[in-house]
């Protein structure tokens, strides 16, 4: 029991050191006093943005916090005066994480998620063509930094970008985005499969 005891209070101090000097720009702070009221939001926006903010942050949990913040926690920043402004800091963050050198694994989580997102926006009653858009922005300059990422991820295009089949504007911009996928499946296959070969 003193060794459990021990344990914990040691966790706390390390957690301490940790994020002492841990920099909160303006508005990721202004993103996180969105929540205040509500303790198990709040502590999942603070804990997010303060371990992205860290110079050695584990980025694992970091992707898998943004998720819980778009999806999870989507109903409460739907609600919000200026929903699309809220949205914008995680949208941002996923945006910048795409362009990072971490494991695949980790860019097909963000990739999904981002796709989960614009669908789910696009199911709503007001129009969120803004943040849809921004979400469209990086996955398309991600497929240029880690093409081979949305070709793992690929399935999950048609799945979550068909929501937007009858909205021209959105319509045009989610099937820029599918053939650019699959133009990098097709190339991919080209160059790693030999075909030539097995046909001699």
């Amino acid at each position: 029991m003193e060794e459990k005891l021990v344990s914990k209070a040691l966790e706390a101090n390390l957690a301490e050191t940790r994020y002492k000097d841990v920099k909160i720009p303006p508005d990721y702070q202004d993103f996180i006093n969105l929540s205040k009221k509500y303790y198990g939001i709040n502590k999942r926006a603070n804990d997010c943005i303060i371990e992205y903010q860290h110079p050695f942050s584990n980025k694992k949990f970091v992707i898998e916090e943004l998720r819980s913040i778009l999806l999870t926690d989507f109903w409460f920043y739907s609600k919000l005066e200026n929903a699309e402004k809220a949205f914008s800091i995680p949208v941002k963050l996923m945006h910048k994480l795409l362009w990072e050198d971490i494991e695949s694994e980790l860019h097909v989580l963000i990739i999904k998620t981002l796709l989960e997102f614009t669908s789910k926006l696009g199911k709503e009653k007001d129009d969120y063509s803004k943040t849809i858009f921004k979400c469209c922005d990086a996955l398309n300059e991600g497929i240029k930094r880690d093409y081979y990422s949305f070709i793992i991820a690929s399935k999950h295009f048609e799945k979550y970008l068909k929501t937007f089949e009858n909205d021209t504007g959105l319509r045009s911009k989610s099937l820029e985005i599918i053939k650019e996928v699959y133009r990098n499946n097709i190339k991919f296959l080209e160059e790693s499969s030999k075909i030539e070969k097995w046909f001699i």
